[in-house]
């Protein structure tokens, strides 16, 4: 009888451990809850689904004569700072996203180095661009604006100074494309006319929130395939990339810059999977476990 009685009394304490242990369970899981309800209130700037998503950036940049030679070739170097001013349909008929005064703002950074070709200062010809050690090219979202429009023309001047660049890259990391990812540009310049870049690259991180899928550029955005030459081998088209940008560069008389310009960079994405019915599968997943482990 007192076997018996000690028995059953020790499976009602086993009994009421696994109650308290699911309860537990239970307040962990709703804590978890709330963490991905809150997560998911960071609202990321919004892109198009299924189409491309024009972003039109302000971009200022110098260049380095690493030869000292008077003429853009290789080793040289570019290095710049950008502030995306819109974001919209390639027709720019419908934004998706501006930066606000005091709420928001993406910005970022760029380094590219001269891998082939030459140009000399002035002069017209073909340039090809690479990621070296130390390039690369960031965007970052940021909601505690500090950069552009909201800098002085003085602070511009200095490429050195910590608030253009430490300003430009701060914030969450949006996009980045670093070496040993797919890069590769191309500058084509006709004296007093004009001087454009062409860009495609894989992104090596995606912070947007959506897939990015991969798209043949610029030809998506209509037109001829694109031939051009990269390290002296001709491509018949654009590549398949993540993202593709343009820059029309001028001259910016602005002491510190070498180039202004604005421009477009094009990314396809497509639909973010739902975080609310993700969020809902790992309830039923977690309500599963819970009840097994009542039970057992």
């Amino acid at each position: 009888m007192k076997k018996g009685f000690s028995k059953g009394l020790n499976l009602e304490r086993k009994e009421v451990k696994e109650m308290r242990n699911g309860k537990w369970f239970i307040v962990l899981t709703m804590v978890f809850a709330f963490c991905l309800v809150t997560a998911s209130a960071y609202a990321l700037p919004t892109l198009l689904i299924n189409e491309p998503s024009k972003m039109k950036y302000t971009n200022f940049e110098r260049f380095f004569d690493n030869n000292n030679n008077s003429i853009i070739d290789t080793g040289d170097r570019f290095e710049g700072i950008f502030t995306v001013t819109t974001i919209s349909n390639v027709a720019e008929t419908v934004a998706t996203w501006q930066p606000t005064a005091g709420v928001d703002e993406l910005t970022g950074i760029f380094k590219i180095s001269v891998v082939g070709g030459s140009i000399p200062i002035g002069g017209g010809g073909h340039i090809d661009f690479g990621l070296g050690t130390g390039d690369l090219f960031e965007m970052y979202y940021d909601v505690t604006p500090n950069w552009a429009p909201f800098l002085t023309l003085a602070e511009y001047s200095n490429p050195q100074a910590s608030t253009a660049w430490g300003t430009a890259s701060d914030g969450a990391l949006y996009m980045q494309i670093l070496q040993g990812t797919f890069y590769e540009g191309i500058n084509d310049t006709v004296a007093n006319v004009a001087s454009v870049n062409r860009n495609w690259g894989d992104l090596t991180f995606n912070g947007t929130g959506y897939p990015i899928v991969a798209q043949q550029w610029p030809e998506l955005l209509g037109g001829p395939p694109f031939a051009h030459t990269y390290l002296e081998v001709l491509h018949p088209a654009g590549h398949v990339s993540d993202i593709f940008w343009e820059s029309h560069l001028q001259a910016y008389g602005t002491v510190g810059w070498d180039f202004k310009s604005e421009d477009p960079l094009y990314v396809f994405a497509t639909p973010e999977p739902s975080t609310f019915l993700l969020f809902g599968a790992g309830l039923i997943g977690i309500g599963i476990a819970v009840r097994r482990r009542l039970k057992k």
